[in-house]
């Protein structure tokens, strides 16, 4: 939460989903990604590694792929 609260003008809350701004750096749109809790991690991981091409994108390519769709603290760690 205290990561959290050190973004907080970048979290929104819609529709009861709690999103956090990502601004995309070569087109400066941004787009809203959900925040994931930490017990959901695991199973977005798997499926973004099952998918056809994501377990041979090495992990800096699928770490790219899971921060333009979702966010979570300490995602580098995960």
């Amino acid at each position: 939460m205290k990561s959290l609260w050190s973004q907080r003008d970048r979290i929104v809350l819609q529709e009861g989903t709690i999103y956090r701004t990502w601004e995309i750096p070569d087109t400066g749109d941004s787009r809203l990604l959900p925040v994931i809790p930490r017990r959901n991690i695991p199973e977005i991981l798997k499926t973004i590694h099952n998918q056809p091409t994501g377990g041979h994108l090495g992990v800096a390519k699928t770490l790219a792929k899971v921060r333009q769709r979702y966010y979570w603290p300490q995602q580098r760690e995960d």
